[in-house]
């Protein structure tokens, strides 16, 4: 078996978690701030990826049907698939994407130096969220969080996964 066939996506989340203390409009209104993140697992690996969205409410099933074109690729494949679907995807799909894809192949394939051994990466335990600021938006603190998916799925508002 190839080796790259044999590194495909096995699932795809992402998690909407509120930014708090950024909002825009009236207060009956009002608009609120979200850091969307997504998880790219392979062979118990993962990926993470960030963007920021604004709005009155998130429905990750609807926001999230981009990512379907990924599903079950192979590392390349959905690079590649991500580059040609960018066009029609927002900036920030597609650098969270981008993001989480480029973080998955470094923890899949990890530069090995001569004379040196692979240690299997810790994974990381926090994000720190510092993404762009949103249009309309007072703005977003820096915050940190946790990249614990049993933690993620306690704080978020809304969670979709795509097998």
């Amino acid at each position: 078996m190839d080796i790259e066939q044999h590194h495909k996506l096995t699932r795809i989340e992402i998690f909407a978690v509120p930014a708090f203390g950024a909002v825009h409009g009236s207060t009956a209104d009002c608009e609120k701030a979200y850091y969307i993140i997504l998880k790219l697992s392979c062979q118990g690996d993962c990926g993470w990826g960030l963007c920021s969205i604004l709005g009155k409410g998130v429905d990750l099933v609807r926001w999230g049907t981009f990512l379907r074109c990924i599903r079950q690729c192979s590392l390349s494949e959905a690079v590649g698939v991500t580059q040609v679907a960018s066009q029609s995807w927002q900036p920030s799909q597609f650098a969270m994407v981008q993001t989480a894809l480029q973080n998955l192949q470094a923890t899949l394939y990890p530069p090995v130096l001569a004379g040196m051994f692979r240690q299997k990466n810790r994974k990381p335990k926090l994000l720190h969220l510092s993404v762009e600021q949103l249009p309309g938006a007072s703005a977003l603190q820096p915050a940190w969080i946790s990249l614990d998916t049993a933690w993620l799925v306690e704080h978020s508002i809304a969670y979709y996964s795509i097998l």
